[in-house]
């Protein structure tokens, strides 16, 4: 008789959101979590991921000048987001200038 080796309880809960066909969704929501983490405590003071829509990330700047700065290293967080989720959750991202209502809005 063959014995079945463990599955590791990620493989297994990502096994089970694949077939509720909640995986995409999860991770979009894993995206919005990690995104402090990601980009580091010197553009998380200055920004906020509000939320993800069908793999847009609508992330809040404090001014337009970190808007831009972000804008140019979307593609490189893009890619630091999927490669810590392992799935390509985050296809773009959407930078929102609230001006001086940042500290109020986050």
């Amino acid at each position: 008789m063959r014995k079945k080796r463990p599955t590791l309880i990620a493989e297994a809960l990502n096994r089970i959101l694949k077939e509720l066909g909640i995986e995409h969704k999860v991770k979009e929501e894993m995206a919005l979590s990690c995104w402090s983490e990601i980009v580091g405590p010197y553009i998380a003071r200055v920004s906020f991921a509000e939320r993800v829509e069908n793999g847009v990330l609508y992330v809040k700047v404090e001014n337009p000048a970190w808007k831009h700065h972000l804008f140019m290293l979307r593609r490189e967080i893009i890619k630091k987001i999927n490669d810590h989720l392992k799935f390509d959750a985050i296809k773009e991202i959407v930078f929102i200038d609230i001006g001086q209502n940042f500290k109020n809005k986050v």
